[in-house]
């Protein structure tokens, strides 16, 4: 029969649950095999932490499932019943169905509403667990790989054809910028007839005017001889044996005014 929403659920809380405490856990783990005088018993939920303590775990949404034929497998050290919360409301006789030893879990926070209490596994039944764990894992694993060669061939062609249209589109992108970029330095470098200009470098002193400019106003930089525009290097103009800290460098222009602060993003 199908699981229901609400059991797959609480199956989810149960792996969640092993992940958060570094557990090994398995869903519907068949207990042995039928050679051996078992393998007719599918517990819902099995987990088994690093010191080899397993809790077996049996899933009911419903007092039909409650009340069910379908036998209920107490293997572990620790064992408990995980119910949906609609039915712990309903505050069934639990002992007519689980023994005393049982703990009881509610809901998808798994809230302990009774502590399962540990009883003695023999190292024979030990031992069945782990094959029986083990074994299970294998054919999740299986079923998985299997799952994945089923999928439509098609699907992952579409998927790799519109990543290479992405990637033709940012390749076109980033070709544009570059040869935007070669243009610009090519055409500044022949109008200023500076053979060394580079955007990289015109970014750097873009970059220490800001810097100037927002904490100080004016970035004229003053040396022990006056003033000079920190983009062309040039001295402020002097007049009746004064710096002229202008707006504006009168040899190259560049902006030296004062600027709104605002974040910097380097």
């Amino acid at each position: 029969m199908a699981k229901t929403q609400e059991t797959r659920n609480l199956e989810k809380a149960l792996q969640d649950r092993c992940a958060a405490k570094g557990e090994y856990g398995c869903s519907e783990v068949t207990i042995g095999f039928v050679h051996g005088g078992n393998g007719r018993e599918i517990v819902d939920f099995l987990s088994m932490d690093s010191e080899g303590v397993f809790k077996c775990f049996e899933i009911k949404v419903t007092l039909a499932d409650l009340r069910s034929d379908a036998k209920l497998s107490w293997y572990g050290d620790y064992n408990y019943l995980v119910v949906s919360e609609e039915l712990y409301r309903k505050s069934p006789a639990w002992d007519n169905y689980i023994p005393p030893y049982a703990g009881i879990l509610a809901g998808t926070g798994l809230s302990v509403k009774r502590r399962a209490k540990k009883i003695g596994v023999a190292a024979e039944q030990r031992a069945l667990l782990q094959d029986s764990m083990i074994r299970s894992l294998y054919w999740r694993m299986e079923e998985m790989r299997r799952n994945s060669e089923r999928i439509n061939r098609n699907e992952y062609a579409e998927q790799i054809e519109e990543q290479r249209s992405a990637l033709a589109k940012l390749t076109e992108q980033y070709e544009r910028k570059v040869w935007e970029a070669q243009d610009y330095e090519t055409y500044y470098r022949r109008n200023h007839q500076d053979s060394s200009f580079t955007i990289a470098g015109q970014a750097k002193v873009e970059r220490s005017q800001y810097r100037q400019r927002a904490g100080d106003g004016y970035t004229w930089i003053h040396t022990g001889h006056g003033c000079i525009c920190p983009a062309c290097g040039q001295p402020a103009l002097i007049v009746d044996g004064s710096d002229v800290l202008s707006a504006f460098c009168p040899h190259c222009g560049s902006d030296l005014r004062l600027i709104d602060h605002e974040e910097d993003p380097a």
